[in-house]
């Protein structure tokens, strides 16, 4: 009787009087919305990454981003970073070299990803091996200063999430019922080879084409195949394609929105309430129990980087590279989508032949 008096009592006295699930979604608006004010308006080199990464560091239905974890981000996108500087003062002149070991490397990378490791540090360094290199092609000067910015940017959304995490603490007893029982499955080698390998043959023919033909201006096209690929494995790869592409739809058709709403009110503080209002929303959806949640968590992601590229570029021509941006990430989905299935098809095929 004491023990549900006292978690009566702490129930109506949680942070807002909110439950779990509302202190983690007006903690990840907020902090979002943060990220926004402080990148934006400092805007230093890539500065609206940061929002983005805030919101994949808090958007998982866990407790938050902890101290190790977040110290590991960081070191994740600097050894991600370094690798790619590596890799462009040593291979990059050999073509054949570079491609080889560079699918090497995404197979690696796939496969810790299979095996469980931190989906935030795969794609940190999924970045730093493609984008980093990917830049070298035309200023080794350069590669060296995004390398840098993707760091600063990362360190200053770990700040921007402890902060957030500070202030909107979770109600102990409520934050234990949702971790216990927590259980992680083994998944066998066999697996794992095979998962890292389908998404190394979907990516590595879009890296080389990007590098064949230098398209760094449409870089985010192989980032967002790159990153893409780690959420997809041959046992749910046609599900998960649909998911990326309505995902990144609907974060596109949001990201329109936004942008005109904007450009109708073309004030800082506009743009901050918008932002807040906009991850009030996805969040909310985010850590409920609908279906749909995916969808939301990936289509904020793809309104944040749509947005932030935008505002970065001049006003003359935002609003065409802001179009261009909604089309190449959605071109990003539809390659995913027809790679993977083309893949599964010639694994059923071969599965068939041999089974006769």
């Amino acid at each position: 009787m004491t023990s549900d008096l006292t978690t009566t009592i702490d129930a109506d006295i949680s942070p807002r009087g909110l439950d779990l699930p509302g202190v983690r979604t007006l903690r990840l608006a907020v902090a979002t919305t943060l990220s926004v004010a402080i990148s934006y308006g400092l805007a230093w080199p890539l500065s609206y990454i940061t929002p983005v990464f805030v919101w994949a560091f808090l958007k998982a239905p866990t407790s938050g981003l902890t101290l190790p974890g977040g110290l590991g981000t960081i070191e994740a996108m600097i050894f991600g970073c370094t690798l790619g500087l590596v890799l462009s003062l040593t291979l990059l002149k050999y073509p054949v070299v570079f491609t080889l070991v560079m699918a090497l490397l995404l197979f690696l990378i796939y496969y810790a990803n299979a095996g469980g490791a931190s989906p935030v540090m795969v794609m940190f360094t999924t970045i730093g091996v493609t984008v980093i290199p990917m830049i070298a092609l035309s200023s080794q000067e350069m590669a060296l200063i995004i390398a840098l910015a993707l760091i600063q940017n990362c360190a200053v959304a770990v700040g921007v999430s402890w902060i957030s995490q500070a202030v909107f603490r979770e109600p102990p007893h409520l934050t234990g019922e949702t971790t216990a029982g927590a259980a992680t499955q083994e998944i066998p080698p066999r697996t794992k080879i095979r998962d890292a390998g389908l998404s190394m043959v979907v990516v590595c023919p879009a890296v080389v084409f990007f590098f064949m033909f230098n398209l760094k201006d449409e870089v985010l096209i192989m980032v967002f195949i790159a990153i893409l690929a780690q959420q997809a494995s041959s046992t749910i790869g046609r599900k998960i394609s649909l998911t990326m592409i309505v995902g990144n739809t609907l974060g596109g058709v949001a990201a329109i929105v936004f942008y005109y709403l904007i450009v109708a009110v073309p004030n800082f503080g506009f743009l901050l309430l918008l932002t807040l209002f906009s991850g009030l929303l996805f969040a909310r959806i985010n850590f409920s129990e609908r279906k749909s949640a995916p969808l939301f968590a990936m289509g904020f992601s793809t309104l944040l980087i749509l947005i932030g590229g935008s505002t970065a570029s001049d006003a003359d021509t935002a609003g065409v590279k802001f179009l261009i941006r909604v089309g190449q990430i959605i071109l990003a989905g539809l390659y995913i989508s027809i790679a993977f299935r083309m893949v599964e098809s010639f694994q059923e095929r071969r599965g068939r032949t041999h089974a006769r």
